[in-house]
């Protein structure tokens, strides 16, 4: 791809994403590349899943955070969503808490791009997102 198309094509998925302005005492905690899979010996995030869940549960939830989930959060180039949800319950109860509280962004990376097919994927998905502040831009997605 020549670097005029890149661009072309770059500029136009910041255009198409939502905008969100960063308000005084706001927070946001980002996060990518969890690659949740069914739980086994290869899923990326298994060692780690206390510490997570526990964190955003304990800590970023009832302080006010806004959670982006910024791609590639289910691994479903090896599994199915439905193995993915039942292994990892009580992480998507944390996620379903943050939505609740209107403080939960998703968005899609290549390892769950398949999630725009779901019909009854709980959360809503975005190509990107635009966080505005003091005339600046924080274009948050999943290269």
């Amino acid at each position: 791809m020549k670097f005029n198309d890149f661009l072309e094509s770059f500029r136009s998925l910041i255009d198409g994403s939502p905008e969100e302005d960063i308000l005084p005492g706001s927070r946001y905690l980002v996060l990518s590349d969890l690659h949740m899979g069914i739980g086994g010996e290869g899923d990326d995030l298994g060692p780690n899943r206390a510490s997570l869940s526990s964190a955003l549960r304990t800590f970023y939830l009832p302080q006010g955070w806004t959670l982006i989930l910024a791609g590639d959060i289910e691994e479903l180039y090896k599994h199915k969503l439905r193995d993915i949800k039942k292994a990892w319950a009580p992480l998507y109860a944390v996620f379903e808490a943050f939505q609740a509280a209107g403080r939960l962004r998703k968005i899609v990376g290549n390892h769950d791009l398949a999630l725009l097919r779901e019909e009854a994927y709980p959360f809503g998905l975005l190509h990107g997102l635009s966080l505005l502040h003091g005339g600046r831009r924080v274009f948050v997605f999943h290269g």
